[in-house]
């Protein structure tokens, strides 16, 4: 009876191990894709630096992450790729408001940061997650060799009054926003981020306080406060616009609540308020375009983009009445005041470019059939959409940007510059239909053939339809959402 029992055991012992073996091999990514090249040269190409300059005849040669010279000659340089001959090259794009996935089990990021590669996504501002584990999956992954853009980080939340999120620092009164400034820089973080229940003594002092440590300071328009009170220094998603009182206590649909009563009168008190104090915006657009597919979530669900995601995001997270939270059960009054406010984000924008004030390209990806990468595309060609000249809106992805994020030389193409560059067949700035003739991205030095980067990603693909992968991650999400509407509430 003895010898029978310590059989058993171990056998049970034997298969949980392989059991646990079996699920571990099936939530491993793929391998990571190696670069092309990381010192090579090309010859005889068109640089195109978006509202500059466009010089053509060029050779690059590039060596340690750097563009280490740009200049005219008809020889063809040592160690040339010869493939991209005669090709353009401009600046890697830079999504000024994305999100990265928490560090779990499926492993996502490193599909993230392909999927920006993908698309020439070579910089993110990453503007936090809910539980503050997304930075940490970003940096291992980077440490196992997979590519991705850089990452400038702006860390928790900055709130005050309820946590509504994990990932939260709590702003007890407006003397704290020093040291708590302070604290973030000494972490490395790039920005501060602004969110809500924040008094307006509380944003003033969150303004100098990130000035006096050289952070940017991005943000939310808390709840109560108006644009032209909160004056963030770089507004995330035209907040503030609408009055502030048509805000519902439950925050449902925040980002296009009291949308349908902005007028043009309205629109240009923005721009004339934008213009005298010097502040930035990021609109994500994309974010409402986005948001109306799931008034038609089976034809959404089948969008390009959508498929190019894991299921458990299209089935589970995005379901429009089981999904996340703020979105669920949407009745039509709320899908039209969603069309309406973007039609109205997409008037605004347009008139702020036309009175010359800063404008940054970012996407708010995970949202609904937000995905990463293909969605900054979708941001650029909402932002030509409204008026914008498409070479306009590449110096705002690009060099915009760059300057922003503060790394000298990102976002242009100069000897001495970050190679985080972008190589086309035909010209992107003219015509954005072009940014599908993408060839091959560098990103910090290395280059990616779009071939190799596509073929990656299609492993991918098969990885996430595999049986226990695609069983078990939809049943994680569930779980996940569950404990979001929990703590939501």
């Amino acid at each position: 009876m003895k010898h029978w029992l310590v059989r058993s055991l171990l056998a049970i012992a034997v298969l949980t191990i392989v059991a646990a073996l079996v699920i571990w091999r099936a939530f491993a990514p793929p391998g990571p894709l190696g670069p092309t090249a990381s010192a090579f040269a090309l010859h005889n190409m068109t640089v195109v630096n978006p509202g500059t300059s466009r010089t053509s005849g060029q050779n690059l040669t590039v060596r340690d992450g750097l563009i280490q010279s740009m200049a005219p000659g008809d020889a063809m340089p040592s160690g040339s790729l010869r493939a991209f001959s005669g090709m353009y090259v401009l600046p890697g794009l830079a999504d000024m408001h994305a999100h990265l996935p928490p560090r779990n089990p499926l492993k996502l990021t490193s599909y993230f940061l392909l999927l920006n590669l993908a698309h020439g996504v070579t910089s993110i501002r990453d503007a936090g997650d809910l539980d503050g584990t997304s930075l940490v999956a970003q940096r291992e992954a980077t440490a196992e060799g997979y590519p991705g853009p850089r990452v400038f980080p702006c860390g928790p939340f900055v709130s005050a009054g309820v946590r509504k999120w994990a990932n939260t620092v709590l702003l007890p009164a407006p003397v704290d926003a020093e040291p708590t400034a302070a604290r973030l820089k000494a972490e490395g973080f790039h920005c501060l981020k602004a969110y809500d229940g924040l008094t307006l003594p509380m944003v003033d002092a969150l303004r100098e306080a990130t000035r006096k440590h050289g952070l940017s300071m991005v943000g939310h328009v808390p709840e109560g406060l108006t644009y032209e009170q909160a004056l963030i220094p770089d507004t995330q998603h035209l907040m503030g616009v609408a009055d502030p009182r048509a805000q519902t206590a439950d925050h449902r649909l925040p980002l296009v609540q009291g949308w349908h009563a902005v007028d043009e009168a309205r629109l240009q008190a923005i721009v004339d308020i934008t213009r005298r104090s010097g502040i930035a915006n990021t609109p994500t657009l994309v974010h409402e375009q986005q948001l109306l597919g799931l008034a038609s979530y089976d034809a959404a669900r089948q969008s390009p983009e959508a498929l190019l995601m894991p299921r458990l995001f299209r089935d589970v997270i995005w379901h429009p009445v089981t999904g996340i939270p703020g979105y669920r059960n949407m009745t039509p009054e709320e899908f039209e005041r969603t069309r309406i406010a973007h039609e109205r984000k997409l008037r605004l924008t347009h008139m702020l470019y036309r009175a010359g004030a800063p404008l940054y390209l970012g996407t708010d990806v995970q949202q609904p059939f937000t995905v990463p990468g293909i969605s900054l595309h979708q941001e650029m060609r909402l932002f030509a959409s409204s008026g914008i000249p498409p070479e306009a809106v590449w110096t705002m992805a690009t060099r915009d940007a760059g300057k922003s994020l503060g790394l000298a030389g990102l976002g242009i193409l100069a000897a001495g510059a970050p190679a985080d560059f972008l190589i086309f067949r035909k010209d992107p700035t003219g015509d954005l239909a072009n940014l599908g003739t993408l060839e091959a991205v560098v990103a910090q030095g290395r280059l990616f053939t779009k071939a190799a980067i596509d073929a990656k990603i299609a492993d991918y693909r098969v990885h996430y339809e595999g049986l226990i992968f695609d069983t078990l991650s939809i049943q994680l999400a569930k779980a996940a959402l569950r404990k979001v509407s929990a703590e939501a509430h």
